[in-house]
Formats: structure tokens, C-alpha cells, sequence
């Protein structure tokens, strides 16, 4: 798939879904610069990494020497060099194929990666925010009871560490070149899971109890507008990060014709 690359092109919807389906099909992608125009936005994103050809000014002087580097570009010989004779097809020798159940594996340890990314260092933050917690509130028993301290602590911590991980996560999905949108699914995912786990241990709260109290409807609803403020803050530094490398790749792989 050739784009002939101007700044129409940044407007342009159809452009999009072709994008799509030569990324669906496994389709050769190449930009080509017609004018003085930067890709923007989506086209940032998914083009920034291509091996993008300049032909801009006057490109209609330079339609030859595309020609030329785009044969060359998928494998075929230029009108200027001499013709190599094909070789003969050789049947192929029948094998059982390894490569689809490898590639699954590979697949499913990636998104086990993704999905909640602490590492060891992250100990401190995911043992010490409860005990943090219990230091400062557990000790004080005056009248509270064991699970009210034990649930409470799990609770303030599982908070601290849902702040944590609103800083941590998109940096590592950044320094692991995932897009924006995979980034989102996976924080996604990650930031619901520790939120179920803090809603968990309010509804285990409510049974010890007995009833469901007003303020821990008022303090779920607060843990899930500043989870939410957490993850919006951290994803437009996150989409600031994408923007500048995007566009320092895009400017390390243009080739003058």
C-alpha cells in the first residue's frame, strides 16, 4: 500500500480504514511525502515507524526515482538493473508447524505482563501501604474490633497503591512501546481489578457489620472519581510521552528522493 502523503491526508476517514485493513491484511505500508505536511494525531501514531520517502519539491521530477525505490523496496528488479532468472519452485517438505502454539505463548506472556506490571520493586509500596496503614490507625483500638483494622488497613493501602500504580503503569507501558490504545485496555484492566479488590473488602466489611453504611457508598464513589482523575492525568502525560517519541521517529525515517 503506497500513500502519497499530504496534509489532506490528516482529515481523511477512508484513509483510516484502509490503514486498517492493510495493517489486518499484513500489507507493506509506504508513505510517500508529496508536500511539506507531518502526519497528525492517529496517523502519528501509526506511521511514525514506516520508511517514509520525501519527494517533495517538485515531485513530479521525481516520480522515476520513486518508481525505482519502490521496486526496490519489495523486491523487484529496477528497469536499470539486469534481470536475475527465477529460481525453480521446490516442493516443500511437509512438516508439523511449532510456530502457531509458540506464538500463542508468546501472546498470553505479554498480556500477562501487561496486566497489573509490578515488578520487585514494587514490594515496598505493595507490603509497606498497609502496614504504613496499620502504624498509623491499627494501634489505636479503642473500640474497634480486629476485622474493622485488618479490612480498614487493606482498604487505605489497596488506595495507596491504586495511586502508585496510576504513576508506575503507564510509564512501564511506555518504556514497553505499546500503543496508546493498548496502553488504555491494559491500565484499564489493571486499575478495575484493584478497584474490585478495595469494593470487595467493603462488601466483606458490610457483612462483619451487618448493614451497608451511607459513608461507604460516599467513599467507594470518592475512590472511583479520584481512581478516575488518577488515570486521566496519567494518560495525557502519557499521550505527551507518545507524541514526542512518535514524532522523533517519524523524523529519523524520511528518505530524500
Amino acid at each position: 500500500m503506497i500513500i502519497l502523503f499530504s496534509e489532506a491526508c490528516n482529515d481523511s476517514k477512508q484513509l483510516r480504514k484502509e490503514l486498517a485493513l492493510a495493517d489486518e491484511l499484513n500489507k507493506v505500508v509506504i508513505p510517500v511525502l508529496i508536500e511539506n505536511a507531518k502526519p497528525k494525531g492517529h496517523f502519528l501514531f501509526e506511521l511514525a515507524s514506516r520508511n517514509w520517502l520525501q519527494i517533495f519539491p517538485d515531485p513530479e521530477s521525481k516520480l522515476s526515482g520513486l518508481s525505482e525505490k519502490l521496486l526496490e523496496i519489495v523486491g523487484r528488479p529496477t528497469p536499470t538493473s539486469p534481470a536475475i532468472a527465477a529460481p525453480q519452485p521446490v516442493a516443500p517438505t511437509p512438516t508439523i508447524s511449532t510456530e502457531l502454539p509458540k506464538q500463542a505463548d508468546e501472546l498470553r506472556t505479554r498480556q500477562r505482563r501487561h496486566f497489573l506490571p509490578f515488578k520487585p520493586m514494587d514490594l515496598p509500596v505493595l507490603l509497606g501501604a498497609p502496614l504504613l496503614i496499620y502504624l498509623t490507625i491499627g494501634l489505636n483500638r479503642t473500640s474497634a474490633a480486629p476485622y474493622e483494622i485488618i479490612i480498614g488497613c487493606l482498604f487505605y493501602g489497596a488506595c495507596i497503591v491504586a495511586a502508585y500504580s496510576a504513576i508506575v503503569f503507564p510509564i512501564r507501558y511506555f518504556l514497553r512501546n505499546l500503543k496508546l490504545t493498548e496502553a488504555a485496555r491494559y491500565y484499564t484492566m489493571s486499575a478495575s481489578a484493584i478497584f474490585a479488590f478495595g469494593a470487595g473488602l467493603l462488601g466483606i466489611f458490610a457483612i462483619f457489620k451487618g448493614s451497608w453504611a451511607n459513608d461507604m457508598t460516599t467513599l467507594l464513589i470518592l475512590s472511583l472519581f479520584i481512581s478516575t482523575v488518577f488515570a486521566v492525568l496519567a494518560f495525557v502525560v502519557y499521550g505527551i510521552l507518545i507524541f514526542g517519541r512518535s514524532l522523533k521517529i517519524f523524523r529519523n525515517h524520511i528518505e530524500v528522493i
